[in-house]
């Protein structure tokens, strides 16, 4: 049995599940659309699964799995199983090593974008529920709100390009017609940062074109 596996069907929140297993414990974590992941740490009863915990992530994928299994190891001490601080460093890094590997021969070069500006991209969806990404590319993201009502759009179109990322906020308004703001930011610059200067710049815009 495989201690890290990637089921090929999509799961109810719209992304795929990876699955850790550990011994009759098993982790599953849940891609979703908005970036974010679900995880549920179960134990196998012959017949069926018991869930001990879960809770969502808003961390990349990574960091997502390092709180899963620091909450499942403290699980198991409680529940009496011999699980030392060598052993769960030991499957943490087994678990990452895999998911590199597995990231790197099967990831779609499209996901490159989100991964990258993983934080950047989950802050700009987050204001919203109805906010998703749109169209994505190797070197471009497009996300934000598209009205089915007529009411208009707001997007962030993401684009690297050499050693910096270009954002541009397009608003596209039925009442106040077609505005956009853009950003040149080094690759390597903090995302909280960059999403403060963008909602700084974006908050002073619009009291000028809203009354």
């Amino acid at each position: 049995m495989d201690l890290l596996s990637k089921r090929l069907e999509k799961n109810k929140y719209g992304g795929y599940t990876w699955v850790i297993r550990l011994d009759l414990f098993h982790i599953f974590v849940h891609e979703t659309d908005n970036l974010s992941f679900v995880v549920e740490c179960k134990e196998w009863k012959w017949v069926s699964y018991k869930t001990h915990f879960s809770f969502v992530s808003n961390s990349n994928i990574e960091e997502t799995i390092v709180n899963a299994l620091e909450r499942s190891s403290n699980l198991l001490i409680q529940k009496g199983y011999v699980w030392t601080s060598l052993q769960k460093n030991s499957v943490q890094n087994q678990v990452l090593n895999l998911l590199r590997i597995h990231k790197g021969t099967n990831a779609k070069p499209k996901t490159i974008m989100r991964d990258k500006y993983h934080s950047l991209i989950q802050d700009l969806l987050s204001p919203n529920p109805s906010c998703k990404i749109h169209q994505e590319s190797s070197d471009s993201i497009t996300l934000g709100l598209v009205s089915n009502m007529g009411a208009g759009s707001t997007l962030f179109v993401l684009t690297q390009t050499f050693e910096r990322l270009t954002v541009q906020w397009l608003l596209d308004s039925p009442f106040y017609g077609k505005h956009k703001l853009e950003w040149s930011f080094q690759e390597c610059e903090n995302q909280k940062e960059m999403l403060e200067c963008i909602n700084n710049d974006v908050t002073k815009y619009l009291k000028n074109i809203i009354p």
